[in-house]
Formats: C-alpha cells, sequence, structure tokens
C-alpha cells in the first residue's frame, strides 16, 4: 500500500462514517498501524439492533491526515 493511497483512505475515513465490511483488508491494514479503528455505530430507531461497525481515525490517523495539509 503507498503512502498515497494511506492517506487517501484517511481522508475518506475522516470526512465520513464507512461501515467496515466495504473494505476490510484496507481498514485492516490500517488498523495494525494503529490509523484506524472500528466501533460500533448506535441505531436509534431500534436500540435492540446491532449497529454495523464503521471505520473512525485515531488520534495518530488525524495526526497523519493533518501532515498531509
Amino acid at each position: 500500500m503507498t503512502e498515497s493511497q494511506v492517506l487517501a483512505v484517511l481522508e475518506q475515513v475522516r470526512l465520513r462514517q464507512i461501515p467496515w465490511h466495504k473494505n476490510p483488508v484496507v481498514f485492516g491494514v490500517l488498523r495494525r498501524l494503529g490509523l484506524i479503528m472500528s466501533v460500533r455505530q448506535g441505531v436509534t430507531s431500534d436500540p435492540e439492533k446491532i449497529g454495523v461497525e464503521i471505520a473512525v481515525l485515531t488520534d495518530k490517523g488525524r495526526e497523519r491526515c493533518e501532515r498531509r495539509k
């Protein structure tokens, strides 16, 4: 994975909540690098329903995005 690919994915994660299942291989690599993590998104319409896992930036991931700018 190139630096530009990593930064592109981090920017996508920063801008919106991306379901983990949409890109599990890339997200797995970025999680091992400590740049993103997965969190379960709550479902407000049905508390009994299990939310999907989404990718969110860690502090390290946010710092990496900021260095790009």
